[in-house]
């Protein structure tokens, strides 16, 4: 009798052991020790969401280097966004017992309380604040090479003179990468990390990896303080509609205040870096302000609920 292998997908608890076993089984093939079928995610989560990371990397490069070769930016974005979204997908499907609902699990299928809103626009404004006067700061300390390359390409994805399809840009650029984003990493990706680490490590380092998949070091600290925002809101609301629509409504503002796409100088040449500072500062506080006030009313609702 031929015996197949089982699929790696699972491993044994038992340290002498790890033989892989299937999905479903309660007792390890090989040395008869119980299966939980959460024992992968509760032992390697770290291990998982830089699985995860990795292949959101790799189909980001891949399919900017085929934007880059064809000179279709609003593809080539599309695809990444639709590689980050299945990327997030499979990863939720591979650490979820059989059966369960992925929609579930990630807040799909949840809303969010009316009693969060107030709470979570002050932390988006403190977000939005923040991250403007950043970017002001990385203009004014001469961190800004000539002819940003982000700059150019929002001009690519948003100008209709240039591709001819504004509206499909706005549509990649903003809602449907904003969504995906924030599904891939924050319902799933900082939901790992949570497992054995605290909720506010996740979401700053969740956040630091966001920032850094974006593949632009000039605004690593604004994005890293946006993703710690959207972070915060999909923590306490327990839904990724919250972030998704938080990142829209986050980069359309930062990027309209930005004149088309400034990022790096948004406020103006006439903003001094003491101004930018003190915005910084009061951006920063209106933040840590909107995530206290969001954990509360989050901690009324659960108790009512």
């Amino acid at each position: 009798m031929v015996v197949s292998a089982p699929r790696q997908l699972l491993r044994c608890p038992s340290p002498g052991c790890r033989a892989p076993v299937q999905p479903g089984a309660t007792v390890c093939w090989q040395c008869g020790e119980e299966i939980d079928l959460r024992t992968r995610v509760e032992r390697e989560p770290e291990a998982i969401a830089l699985q995860f990371l990795l292949a959101a990397v790799a189909v980001k490069a891949v399919f900017l280097l085929m934007a880059w070769a064809t000179g279709d930016w609003q593809l080539g974005f599309f695809l990444v966004y639709a590689g980050v979204l299945a990327a997030g997908v499979l990863t939720a499907r591979r650490v979820l017992p059989p059966g369960a609902s992925i929609a579930g699990a990630v807040g799909l299928s949840r809303g969010v309380p009316p009693r969060l809103l107030p709470a979570a626009g002050l932390a988006l404004a403190g977000a939005l604040t923040a991250c403007l006067a950043l970017g002001q700061i990385g203009d004014l300390v001469g961190v800004e090479a000539a002819g940003h390359w982000r700059d150019q390409l929002l001009g690519a994805l948003f100008n209709r003179e240039t591709t001819g399809r504004a509206w499909f840009g706005f549509f990649v650029g903003v809602l449907f990468g904003a969504f995906c984003e924030e599904f891939a990493f924050r319902a799933v990706a900082q939901k790992l990390v949570a497992v054995r680490h605290s909720p506010h490590l996740a979401v700053w380092l969740t956040a630091a990896v966001w920032a850094a998949f974006q593949a632009d070091p000039l605004l690593l600290l604004p994005f890293t303080v946006a993703g710690a925002a959207l972070g915060y809101l999909a923590h306490y609301t327990g839904s990724v509609w919250a972030p998704a629509v938080g990142h829209f409504l986050l980069f359309l503002f930062w990027y309209r205040l930005g004149g088309g796409g400034n990022y790096l100088h948004p406020l103006g040449a006439a903003t001094s870096f003491g101004r930018a500072v003190v915005l910084a500062i009061v951006g920063a506080g209106l933040l840590a302000a909107g995530v206290a006030w969001l954990a509360a009313r989050s901690a009324e609702h659960q108790a009512e609920a």
